[in-house]
């Protein structure tokens, strides 16, 4: 610990940290007291002007970027000089006297002084100073008293107390090591005192010259000194540190100025000085040795170091270091013959011992060493091979080697006449014979152990020519042809691990049917009774659609639907069997059932219910692409949707109708999905998920058109789809009533503007002239626009008129007459009255046209009131009758066509 007399500390800087062991202050200016309470006397000696702070900081401070000579020191702040730098005497010796009493308690070693009186200069001892009493009481006590001789410049003398006797005086050298201030005869050490940065009592650092700047590197050196001194078990006295520092330092020579030379000092220099070298007190072996391959030899020491140093040791085997213990162990082989210089050197780290010895290893001969090597030219080690003997020698002596002697042994039998052969042909192996070659080498002494070697003559394993993957169609043929072959002309087996195979020696053939697409891996083996090879086969059976069921696939079928009309001129593939339905559906093109015909150019597609229920109706254009009936359709009449899935209308450029049952009297809206969906429960409830539209009915939202029929919803515009009614309502906040009283609400149903629905109605077509047939239609709301108009003239072909022939019975004849009787006029045998059924039917046909023209008398009669006259009208005649009449005309073929199917 050291011990600072000076203006104080500043305790809180970061490079005191946990170092400031006690604190004290004697200051009296005169004025009174200066102390940081400005009593002459406190237990603070906070620093209130930098000087103690900057000289603290040298000593012994721990600050990142400037670290003090002794930073693990502790350190004690006497405060002896006020704010202004002035320093009374009496407070410094009180300061002394502190130190000294308590120099046991903190562990003083070193006091710091860098203060002075500048007005008088001293070139020998100050005897009767007033501070010497405390200073040689302080020395008494094995203290240092470092103390700054002053900044005037003197060559000829320093300022006191730095004068005592015992006291331990410090001048000031620059970086370039020039003196500066004071210096004389009885000063000995410098240390550096000019741009020194060094923390202040403000924080940071500062840069601060003179010697109150060297004499803290001096007392730093100290206390190192003092704590080496201590490692060792040593004390040093003020004398003997003073001694080691001024007898190790940099020379400085101003012989030219005060007549003498100084030492500037030297740390490590003065550390080195109070060192000695350990010594090695014995050694084995105790001379130089000679062993043989491949002996070991251990060498070893014992040492001591008088000042308790730690210890280096390094062992050198011919100048490489090889060891770093009290003991080395030479590891001999049979390569270590050769001279050898061991030598081992103990080191403090400063001052080292060393020993050496020779050592020399004589080699030792040894068996030269053979491995046999046994080898076929053929890879698969066949009969069809020649065998190679080879061997690899080594000598562990590096001896050449001279000779070299085979054997030759089939199946452990020695062949004499082999011997010293290097190579077999195939005229002397056989199939399953082992083989064995024994070598052995000479290497002018001695031969080596014999070596052996052996290969198995083996089997010739099938090679099976790469098998290729397969891809058909369902029902066409697969046939799998093994091409292998055997080196040993081995009979081959071949094998296939699927039954459904037919196999004939090495082919294999299957024709899957129209139940078996998808992918099969099968494996071929090919076997020579010895060794299996096997190929895995990835057989992919494509599905082939079958249209029409017939067991013939449509790649094959030339009427995929069985329709008459090859498929290279049938533009209409499938009929209503073919689509996938959740209700029974009749298909029409043109109004007509018949759709075994050639068709082209656009037609109006219509299905049906069995009721003749419109549930989906488009145009196609036959002449520019075929219609496959192969799409899905789930309607669901209670729950108001419909699905409709693979009927894409956009390579047409057209759009399609569907008819929803309105199946709430709630629904005023529908939420259209316009794109492939699988399940109605994708569409979300209000209908506000992505690609969902919500169209009123009656309404237009974009391309899409809804219109209320009453209890049918009819949906233009449509691509895909899927529809589904919904109820739509909107919310109006009211208003609160007095008193206190709540709100009320009303919902109200959006208001939407009906745009104009076409609706026509047309007559019947009329009688085929000349492959054509014509009607005039007329729409009932009188929209303007032609957008849904119905066909009105088209080709066809005159019906035949069926006509009920009545029944005629043959009048008997009298048996005994032979006479031939006049011819009588023939009777119907039931008459046929066509008179009420023909005035019944025009009856029904001019009401049903009267209704159909005239909107305010249709919607007078019900569906359940016509319904009821035409079964009525049923029950009272035969079909044959209605039949046979109504076919006669053509708007009586009209009416069978739709409203009666049957």
């Amino acid at each position: 610990t050291v011990c600072i007399l000076d203006t104080g500390i500043d305790t809180d800087h970061s490079a005191f940290t946990g170092r400031i062991k006690a604190q004290y202050c004697f200051c009296n200016d005169g004025l009174g007291g200066c102390c940081p309470d400005t009593t002459t006397e406190d237990t603070s000696a906070e620093d209130d002007h930098s000087h103690g702070t900057h000289v603290a900081g040298i000593a012994a401070g721990n600050y990142p970027s400037k670290i003090g000579v002794a930073p693990g020191a502790g350190i004690i702040a006497i405060k002896v000089c006020s704010a202004g730098g002035a320093c009374g005497d009496a407070d410094i010796i009180a300061g002394i006297d502190w130190c000294t009493y308590n120099a046991s308690k903190f562990n003083i070693s070193v006091i710091s002084m860098s203060l002075g009186d500048a007005s008088t200069k001293y070139n020998s001892y100050c005897l009767g100073d007033s501070m010497s009493p405390s200073i040689q009481a302080a020395v008494r006590k094995n203290i240092s008293v470092v103390i700054a001789s002053g900044n005037n410049g003197y060559d000829d003398g320093i300022s006191s107390p730095a004068c005592v006797e015992n006291a331990t005086p410090v001048g000031a050298t620059t970086k370039a090591d020039a003196i500066t201030y004071n210096h004389g005869f009885i000063l000995d050490l410098l240390a550096p005192g000019v741009s020194i940065t060094a923390p202040i009592n403000t924080g940071g650092t500062g840069t601060k010259s003179g010697t109150s700047m060297a004499t803290p590197h001096v007392s730093g050196a100290a206390l190192i000194l003092n704590q080496y001194a201590k490692l060792q078990g040593n004390t040093l006295t003020p004398h003997e540190v003073k001694v080691a520092l001024n007898s190790t330092g940099k020379l400085i020579d101003d012989t030219a100025n005060s007549g003498k030379s100084y030492s500037r000092i030297d740390v490590y220099s003065a550390i080195s000085s109070l060192n000695t070298a350990p010594n090695i007190t014995s050694f084995y072996p105790l001379s130089s040795q000679n062993i043989i391959e491949p002996q070991n030899q251990t060498f070893n020491i014992t040492y001591t170091d008088l000042n308790n140093d730690d210890i280096t040791i390094v062992w050198y085997k011919n100048g490489t270091a090889v060891g770093s213990s009290a003991e080395y162990n030479f590891t001999g082989n049979f390569f270590t013959s050769g001279s050898y210089n061991i030598t081992v050197i103990i080191t403090d780290g400063i001052n080292s011992t060393h020993h050496s010895w020779n050592l020399t290893v004589n080699n030792t001969n040894r068996l030269p060493t053979v491995q046999s090597l046994l080898s076929s030219s053929d890879p698969g080690n066949r009969t069809n091979g020649t065998l190679t003997a080879d061997w690899i020698t080594s000598d562990p002596d590096t001896d050449d080697s001279y000779l070299n002697q085979t054997r030759w042994y089939n199946n452990s039998i020695e062949q004499i006449q082999l011997e010293n052969m290097t190579e077999l042909n195939s005229a002397n192996t056989s199939k399953n014979q082992l083989w064995t070659v024994s070598v052995r080498t000479f290497d002018g002494t001695i031969w080596s152990n014999w070596s052996n070697a052996s290969l198995q003559i083996k089997n010739s394993i099938p090679v099976v020519q790469h098998l290729q993957d397969i891809t058909v169609l369902e029902k066409a043929r697969i046939n799998i042809s093994v091409n292998a072959t055997d080196e040993d002309n081995d009979q081959l087996i071949y094998m296939i691990n699927d039954s459904r195979f037919t196999q004939n020696i090495e082919n294999f053939t299957w024709t899957p049917n129209l139940t078996q697409s998808g992918t099969y891996i099968v494996s071929i083996n090919v076997s020579d009774g010895e060794v299996v090879q096997w190929q895995n086969i990835t057989i992919t059976v494509l599905n082939a659609p079958d249209f029409d069921n017939d067991g013939n696939p449509d790649y094959n079928d030339t009427d995929d639907d069985n329709d008459n009309i090859l498929d290279g001129q049938d533009t209409l593939d499938g009929n209503s069997s073919t689509i996938n339905s959740t209700v029974s559906i009749i298909l029409l093109i043109n109004d007509s059932t018949n759709i075994t015909r050639g068709l082209n150019n656009t037609q109006r597609v219509n299905l049906t219910d069995q009721r003749n229920n419109s549930i989906i109706s488009f145009d196609w254009n036959f002449t520019r692409s075929r219609l496959t009936l192969n799409f899905t359709i789930n309607y669901n009449a209670s729950a108001g949707t419909i699905i409709i899935n693979k009927l894409d209308l956009t390579g047409q450029q057209k759009t399609k109708t569907v008819y929803i049952n309105k199946s709430s009297a709630a629904y005023n809206y529908i939420c259209i999905a316009d794109y492939e969906v699988q399940s109605i429960t994708e569409i979300t409830a209000d209908c506000t998920g992505a690609n969902e539209k919500k169209v009123p009915c009656t309404g237009t939202l974009g391309q899409y058109t809804c219109t209320d029929l009453g209890t049918i919803f009819k949906v233009t515009g449509l691509n895909h789809s899927a529809v589904k009614g919904i109820t739509v309502t909107t919310s109006t906040g009211g208003t609160g009533g007095g008193g206190g009283g709540g709100g009320s609400s009303t919902t109200t149903a959006i208001a939407v503007k009906e745009p104009c629905v076409e609706d026509w109605t047309c007559n019947p077509w009329s009688e085929c002239i000349d492959g054509k047939t014509k009607r005039a239609c007329a729409d009932i709301n009188r929209c303007k626009t032609e957008l849904d108009k119905p066909e009105t003239e088209k080709t066809c072909t005159p019906e035949p008129v069926l006509v009920q022939i009545p029944e005629i019975k043959e009048q008997p004849q009298p048996a005994q007459e032979t006479v031939t009787q006049p011819q009588q006029p023939v009777e119907l045998s039931a008459p046929f009255n066509f008179t009420p059924i023909l005035i019944m039917t025009l009856l029904l046909i001019s009401a049903a046209s009267i209704i159909l023209l005239f909107p305010k008398i249709r919607s007078k009669i019900t569906d359940k009131k016509l319904h009821h006259h035409i079964n009525k009208y049923l029950e009272n005649h035969s079909e044959k009758e209605i039949y046979s009449k109504l076919m006669k005309t053509g708007w009586g073929r009209e009416i069978i066509k739709k409203k009666n199917p049957k």
